[in-house]
């Protein structure tokens, strides 16, 4: 990922630049095609010719944020980001101690509990083991304290005059949505976006209807799946607690 650097540097020099979803570009679907730069510098070019002469569905065309609005996305992004860090931390300790038929309820308490643990056969864990151990133990306290700390972030943020804020405050006010969904929906949706239905914010997560309906097969492949994973899985939760 190369970030939309490049994109504004053309912009800031008077150069008009459209940052396309490379997914969206048509492919030959034959066995064997040939590629190479010319001919995909060349396959571009004919597209944008066409996009140019106001063919706008020959691909899709990336919304860029502006700079404030995507340096926002990163406490959250930062917050998830340690959370998969958190349970790989945790799963990781369980998992050694596992291998020596040990089970350990509350991680927290490790170094309590670290010399009354006894391996399967009742004998103590080696020497090495438990320093390895207490050493992902102590990564795993660094883990909590940054998410902490990045959690008060996000409140400061929450309280500035900015129009991400706005939305996030105006956003937790409806049913289900806390802190943390109200700012993860504000600063990658609907902080910076504009939408004209319904369907545009659904397909930005990937949750419309991919159809499949040729001669006589009718039939729904399911949701499209596009956009980011992390933001589609936290619409679905949020859409559970609604049924709820």
């Amino acid at each position: 990922m190369e970030g939309f650097w490049l994109h504004r540097a053309l912009e800031e020099r008077g150069i008009e630049n459209v940052v396309v979803d490379s997914a969206s570009i048509e492919v030959k679907r034959g066995r064997r095609t040939a590629k190479t730069d010319r001919l995909d510098l060349g396959a571009l070019t004919r597209k944008l010719v066409r996009y140019s002469s106001g063919e706008r569905k020959v691909w899709s065309v990336v919304r860029v944020p502006p700079p404030e609005a995507e340096d926002l996305r990163q406490n959250d992004r930062e917050l998830l980001r340690l959370g998969d860090e958190k349970t790989a931390a945790t799963n990781g300790i369980r998992g050694l101690l596992k291998t020596q038929g040990i089970r350990l309820s509350r991680v927290r308490e490790l170094p309590k509990q670290l010399s009354k643990l006894r391996k399967w056969d009742g004998g103590e864990i080696g020497s090495e083991l438990g320093a390895r151990l207490l050493r992902m133990w102590e990564r795993l306290q660094v883990i909590e304290k940054q998410m902490q700390e990045v959690k008060k972030r996000r409140e400061e943020l929450r309280e500035q005059d900015t129009p991400v804020a706005e939305k996030a405050r105006q956003l937790q006010e409806v049913c289900s949505l806390g802190e943390t969904m109200s700012w993860r929906l504000a600063t990658e949706i609907f902080g910076w976006r504009t939408f004209q239905n319904r369907r545009q914010v659904g397909a930005l997560v990937g949750l419309v209807g991919v159809p499949h309906d040729s001669g006589e097969s009718h039939r729904e492949q399911g949701i499209s799946k596009t956009g980011r994973t992390r933001l589609r899985a936290s619409l679905i939760e949020l859409a559970w607690l609604w049924l709820r």
